[in-house]
């Protein structure tokens, strides 16, 4: 069953590392680099999981995400950042993030955070 992903992340080099993780499994990966864009994906396609970054141009993943549970609210999310003091992540946990993600963080924990919100093994 191949699972659909959406990366919403403005460095393209992580996007890359990413894409290269998942589509190796069961997943087809789209990327796109900011916020606005990721929406419109979303609206347009169905996604199983979506990785969002937190700092992002224009629209940042806090936004991002608020919008996106109003499109689909059963969506898993795994936030990652680079910024990701302890008040930002007890705010986007409660609006129902799956899992956190401080950069850097290993490939292994980027799969078992998938894992896990996916309930499954990847």
């Amino acid at each position: 069953m191949n699972r659909r992903l959406l990366v919403v992340e403005d460095n393209k080099d992580m996007c890359r590392v990413i894409s290269d993780v998942f589509e190796d499994g069961d997943f087809s990966v789209c990327t796109v680099h900011d916020g606005e864009t990721g929406l419109q994906r979303l609206k347009e396609e169905d996604y199983d999981l979506l990785i969002l970054d937190y700092r992002l141009p224009g629209k940042n993943g806090n936004f991002v995400l608020e919008q996106a549970r109003q499109i689909k609210s059963s969506l898993p999310v795994v936030m990652i950042s680079a910024y990701g003091y302890d008040a930002r992540k007890s705010g986007v946990m409660k609006k129902g993030v799956s899992e956190f993600l401080d950069k850097p963080f290993s490939l292994d924990t980027l799969t078992a955070a998938v894992e896990k919100a996916l309930g499954r093994k990847v």
